[in-house]
């Protein structure tokens, strides 16, 4: 399908792009880098993580995407090239074709960022095993929305005696979908747009998936960030969820503890 120019816009602009996917445990959404060519969200992934294991079977994604003020959100099926198995390099001469200058596109997008990779796995920032091998995804987009973040800071600042909009988040629900949203850690509250908590079909409780994540440096040794997973019930009628947490995992480069 075709995008609007303002989405369009987004997914070039943007420095990263969450990716949400659904596990037999529920969502899960984490950051990776990406690019947007030939009409499709390109993206590499280990081919040892979750998100390999889920894609294997069932290709379907979310993505979002945030520039300034504003998100988009798309959601699609992901077409999946795995160099360790020929059997998905086979295809017609157009599929390679596109895969071959949307890697590209890649390479050239986040040059600073595969510059820094090489810096940290030579000098042992990375530890000193290699790197898994990778697999290249690329989304074929079904439907896609922009989302305004002053909506979401609205439903957190809601009257109800909060004093700060919380922290920004992005929020994976079951579909997949993935969603802005305002995080008050204190509190387990989960805030977002009600407006899109009902395009969702969020009814009472939901599984949901919340990662906050801060882009601190180019490099796999720069990256920090939190993951919760757990059931969210929401309040009627309000974007406003209480989160019991499974799991929380929290990552500062290549040091990862989970409870």
């Amino acid at each position: 399908m075709t995008t609007e120019p303002a989405i369009e816009h987004i997914l070039r602009e943007g420095r990263q792009a969450h990716i949400a996917i659904v596990s037999r445990r529920g969502p899960h959404v984490t950051p990776e880098l990406y690019a947007w060519a030939e009409g499709r969200l390109w993206f590499w992934f280990a081919r040892t993580t979750l998100k390999a294991r889920v894609l294997a079977t069932s290709p379907e994604v979310a993505v979002l995407v945030t520039v300034g003020g504003r998100s988009a959100v798309i959601e699609g099926t992901v077409d999946l090239i795995d160099v360790r198995r020929p059997a998905t390099l086979l295809g017609t001469p157009a599929r390679a074709l596109r895969a071959s200058k949307a890697t590209g596109a890649y390479v050239a997008r986040n040059a600073e960022d595969l510059a820094a990779f090489t810096r940290d796995l030579a000098t042992g920032r990375l530890g000193w095993r290699l790197p898994p091998a990778r697999i290249l995804a690329s989304v074929e987009v079904r439907s896609s929305i922009l989302v305004d973040e002053d909506r979401t800071t609205e439903a957190a600042m809601e009257p109800t005696g909060r004093r700060s909009a919380g922290e920004r988040v992005v929020v994976a629900l079951p579909g997949p979908t993935a969603l802005p949203g305002r995080w008050f850690a204190d509190a387990a509250e989960l805030v977002v747009d009600p407006a899109l908590l009902e395009r969702a079909g969020v009814g009472r409780t939901t599984a949901v998936a919340i990662v906050a994540d801060d882009y601190v440096a180019p490099g796999p040794a720069a990256k920090v960030g939190t993951l919760v997973r757990g059931t969210a019930t929401r309040g009627s009628g309000t974007g406003t969820l209480r989160v019991d947490a499974d799991s929380v995992t929290s990552w500062d480069g290549i040091d990862v503890t989970s409870h």
